[in-house]
Parts: C-alpha cells; sequence; structure tokens
C-alpha cells in the first residue's frame, strides 16, 4: 500500500504534514484553520523512497548538495544513472518560464532507478551562500550580479 504526505499550501516546513496510507490521513483530524501556512488547500504527495539532494541551478551552471547534512556534492552524481538528463531537463524547464538567470533551487529524491522533483524554490539559497562562505567567496556579490547585470 502506498504512503502518502498531506501537506500545507504554504509551508517550507513539515507544519501541517501529515503521514500514511490514505485512510489513515483522511481519518486524522486535520486543520482547517487559515494560517501564515495553511491558505487554500492541502497537496497530497506520494511518499518517494531515496536520497534528498537540492540542485541550484544558475544559468548553465549548477551546484548539488546532500538535502539532510547541506554539504555539497560532486556534480559527478548527475552521471548516475536515474539523474542522467536531468541537468539539461531543469535548464528547459528555467528557459520555458523565461527564468534563464534565476537561481533555482529544486528539491529532487532519487533512488537507482528513477528521480522525482519535489519543489522549486526561488529564495536566495542558504546552502549555496554557506558552501560560498565557507571558501571566501562573495556570495552577495555574486546573487546580486546574477539578477541585476543579467
Amino acid at each position: 500500500e502506498n504512503i502518502y504526505y498531506l501537506k500545507s499550501d504554504f509551508s517550507k516546513n513539515p507544519k501541517y504534514i501529515y503521514f500514511g496510507n490514505k485512510d489513515q490521513i483522511l481519518n486524522k483530524k486535520i486543520n482547517w484553520t487559515k494560517d501564515q501556512f495553511f491558505q487554500k488547500a492541502y497537496i497530497l504527495q506520494e511518499c518517494f523512497q531515496g536520497h534528498g539532494i537540492r540542485i541550484n541551478l544558475y544559468g548553465d551552471n549548477f551546484e548539488i548538495y546532500d538535502f539532510e547534512k547541506n554539504h555539497r556534492l560532486s556534480d559527478k552524481l548527475l552521471d548516475h544513472k536515474a539523474l542522467q538528463g536531468l541537468h539539461q531537463k531543469l535548464i528547459s524547464l528555467a528557459v520555458d518560464m523565461d527564468m534563464r538567470n534565476w537561481i533555482l533551487k529544486f528539491d529532487i529524491i532519487y533512488n537507482d532507478s528513477a528521480y522525482v522533483a519535489l519543489d522549486i524554490g526561488l529564495d536566495p539559497p542558504a546552502r549555496m551562500k554557506m558552501h560560498w562562505d565557507s571558501l571566501n567567496k562573495d556570495f552577495v556579490d555574486f546573487y546580486l550580479n546574477q539578477y541585476v547585470k543579467e
């Protein structure tokens, strides 16, 4: 039997996440009071087992981070058989959305044979900033130039 998450529409954290099979979720007392995390609807998302990564895409470039540990991973990870072609798909999506010069964050879960993209973020990438800071690279200057000069 499939396991699902029921997530509130404005949640940026585990706030109002319900977990279980469909019957278990439907039998829970679900919060319907509007607040900063819940506005109109819940999103039912099937649980996909695998490894979580964050891909920050900017132009043709990208950086990959372990989702839980926040450290940078090798770009070679995209050579994994389940992730082949993902980089070009993300670039195509950025082009289609007219966001080619934006810094886009994609949350991906992959396993031995497939991947799913869970979400796309537009806010400043905290993992990337921490990594660049550790290398004494000026992330703030890069970030501003990405939007102002591009």
